[in-house]
């Protein structure tokens, strides 16, 4: 009983903290896909995007009501998800640590900062987490019985339905399913020898049969709604290959080389995401935090177990998968997608600082002192300026609101077009990241016939060729925001394009040297 007290108090502590701060920015392309889904809900106008995120959109849809607000509504999802989150995975601690270690691993992820910021955010990132935790938790059951014993099939059912409405969360956690290789080989290898009768196969029908379709319910469900599965297919294989060949920004965009990534998966997503490190705008103090969790993690492989040991083996199918996904698959300049690793980040640091009190007591609790309160801080002062200041792509929205008629200028932008439409759909906006469908855009207003403005963010997606505009650029305003809340787009650029100057100078003089 003591033990579901405590883990109430957790959840109840995390949701009111985080319900203070929530926030109504239209902070992001994804975050107004979100919103607009409330309103209507339509993937081919990206309201959300692919495919479809509804467990997500139907928790919104349960604050709407009361909330009458959108991205308040989301946020709230957000808040109660990141409590709740709490709660699993002081369960999941309690499998792998002891009672009083377990407890204080899961008020370090009630205050670490980025699961703490994602829970104010009108994203999926802390419901998927949530549910992340929860298909973990359910999991970890399987370490309390021998192999061969048959309720690890059972284990393996409930896993796969938590997985499939995981995959309704957030798609993009799919590698964390792995874990359920667990239940699935304590089930059949008793004594190092396969055991595949009849009566422990079932258990894998079952499990198969429920993931699928459970999962294929809510895409028959979703996919209903956008026309027909045929289309909802074809949308998501139009949304995979740009994901991944163009916008995405993964290993295989042809961005920086793999150990230009390497180093920048390192520091942003491990250093300064996960562990808290310093990055150039930080306090100097976070120096120390980042020193502390490492310390932490060192004393883990020092004074840890060796591989035979079953928590270790679980730890690895949820650490290897997804690392491997975020490398290679997602953006690593975004922080968020280093959220499923931070509750297996903790408890490989909290197991490090159990084993060190077993040597020197008074060095380990002050060490988790240290971790905690330095997080604490970070934490709260990286919500508190998410709640009180604008994004850097809401203030250049507010100001092209201010200083610019709609009906006489036009916008070339990336992402920030979504922002921009969210807080007034009166302004023009050109969609464009490349250069060859440059020129075009423009040709419409080469007599100066609307203001053209243009983002940062387009004119450096230009590469070199960005030096033939620069001379016709003028720098209207610069909007700066915190580097960890918005990590793509915390330094937005606005620009007046001379575009008489530019047609008559770079264009009509690169045609002109060609004729010649």
């Amino acid at each position: 009983m003591r033990v579901w007290m405590k883990a109430a108090g957790l959840v109840l502590a995390a949701v009111l903290v985080r319900l203070f701060w929530t926030t109504d920015w239209p902070e992001s392309w994804d975050a107004v896909d979100f919103a607009l889904a409330l309103r209507r809900y339509d993937l081919f106008a990206m309201q959300p995007h692919f495919p479809g995120y509804p467990f997500f959109i139907l928790a919104g849809h349960f604050f709407l009501p009361f909330i009458q607000n959108e991205y308040l509504s989301l946020s709230w999802v957000s808040a109660v998800s990141g409590g709740i989150g709490v709660g699993f995975f002081y369960g999941l601690a309690r499998r792998f640590l002891p009672e009083i270690w377990a407890f204080w691993a899961a008020v370090w992820l009630t205050v670490h900062p980025m699961t703490w910021l994602a829970s104010e955010q009108p994203m999926s990132d802390a419901m998927g987490l949530a549910t992340a935790i929860l298909l973990w938790w359910t999991v970890s059951f399987s370490l309390r019985w021998p192999d061969g014993d048959q309720r690890h099939g059972w284990v393996l059912v409930s896993g796969a339905v938590v997985a499939a409405v995981l995959l309704g969360v957030r798609l993009s956690y799919w590698p964390l399913t792995a874990v359920l290789f667990y239940p699935a080989i304590r089930l059949l290898v008793v004594k190092g020898r396969w055991q595949l009768t009849a009566e422990r196969v079932r258990f894998l029908i079952l499990a198969a049969g429920l993931g699928v379709g459970l999962t294929g319910a809510w895409v028959l469900a979703v996919s209903n709604s956008e026309g027909g599965v045929t289309r909802f297919f074809r949308l998501g294989s139009a949304f995979t290959e740009g994901h991944f060949t163009q916008w995405g920004d993964t290993a295989f965009t042809g961005a920086p080389s793999w150990v230009d990534r390497m180093i920048e998966f390192f520091r942003r997503q491990i250093w300064m995401a996960a562990m808290g490190g310093w990055y150039p705008t930080a306090p100097a103090w976070q120096w120390i935090t980042g020193g502390a969790v490492a310390a932490a993690l060192l004393a883990a492989v020092c004074f840890g177990r060796r591989w035979g040991d079953h928590r270790v083996r679980l730890v690895a199918l949820w650490i290897i998968p997804y690392g491997l996904w975020i490398f290679f698959g997602q953006n690593v300049e975004k922080w968020r997608h280093i959220l499923p690793l931070i509750p297996a980040m903790i408890l490989v640091a909290m197991w490090g600082i159990r084993r060190l009190a077993q040597r020197r007591r008074s060095a380990a609790f002050g060490l988790l002192a240290l971790i905690l309160t330095l997080q604490t801080c970070q934490g709260a002062s990286l919500v508190r300026i998410h709640h009180d200041e604008k994004p850097a792509v809401v203030e250049m929205a507010d100001y092209v609101k201010k200083h610019y008629d709609p009906d006489h200028v036009v916008l070339i932008t990336w992402e920030e077009e979504r922002v921009l439409y969210a807080r007034d759909p009166r302004y023009e906006t050109i969609l464009l990241h490349s250069w060859p469908v440059f020129t075009g855009a423009l040709t419409p207003y080469r007599h100066g016939e609307k203001e053209v403005l243009i983002t940062g963010a387009v004119v450096d997606g230009f590469g070199p060729r960005k030096d033939l505009l620069r001379p016709y650029l003028r720098e209207v305003a610069r909007f700066e925001s915190h580097l960890l809340i918005d990590p793509v787009y915390h330094t937005i650029r606005l620009y007046e394009i001379d575009v008489k100057g530019f047609f008559n100078g770079a264009v009509n003089g690169v045609q002109g040297g060609r004729k010649s």
